[in-house]
C-alpha cells in the first residue's frame, strides 16, 4: 500500500497491505523515486516479522536502523555546509528515540519476555 508523506522529496513509499500485517504492524518497505528523473525503484528494507525467538532473526530492528540514520548525520555534520540546526535537531531526536526503545529492551528483559510476543 501506499504511504502518505509529506516530506519535501520526491519519493513514493510502500508496504504490504494491512490485510498483510503480520503482528499488527508492516515489516516490509520500498521506496521509488518519483522525481522523474528516475522514476525508479530506489530502496528496500526489511524489519523484524515476529518474536526472534519463534521467527528467528529475520530483518532489521526499529533501534538498527535509526544508529544507521544517527550515524549518517554524525558524520554528516562534520562536513561544512551540513552542520545545520536542521541536522543537530534530527540526530539529538534520533538519538532520545534509541534511548527509549533500548529502556523498552531492557525493561522487556527484566521481566523476561524479551524476544517473544507477549507484552
Amino acid at each position: 500500500m501506499k504511504l502518505n508523506h509529506d516530506m519535501p522529496v520526491k519519493s513514493a513509499i510502500y508496504c504490504e497491505p494491512e490485510e498483510d500485517f503480520k503482528y499488527s504492524m508492516p515489516h516490509h518497505f520500498s521506496v521509488f523515486d518519483t522525481s522523474g528523473k528516475q522514476n525508479a525503484y530506489t530502496g528496500y528494507v526489511d524489519f523484524q516479522e515476529g518474536p526472534v525467538n519463534a521467527a528467528g532473526r529475520n530483518g532489521l530492528r526499529d533501534e538498527e536502523l535509526l544508529f544507521m540514520i544517527k550515524t549518517r548525520l554524525q558524520y554528516a555534520m562534520m562536513v561544512p555546509g551540513y552542520d545545520t540546526i536542521e541536522n543537530k535537531i534530527a540526530y539529538e531526536s534520533i538519538s532520545k528515540a534509541i534511548e527509549a526503545l533500548s529502556e523498552r529492551t531492557k525493561d522487556r528483559q527484566r521481566r523476561g519476555v524479551e524476544s517473544s510476543d507477549r507484552p
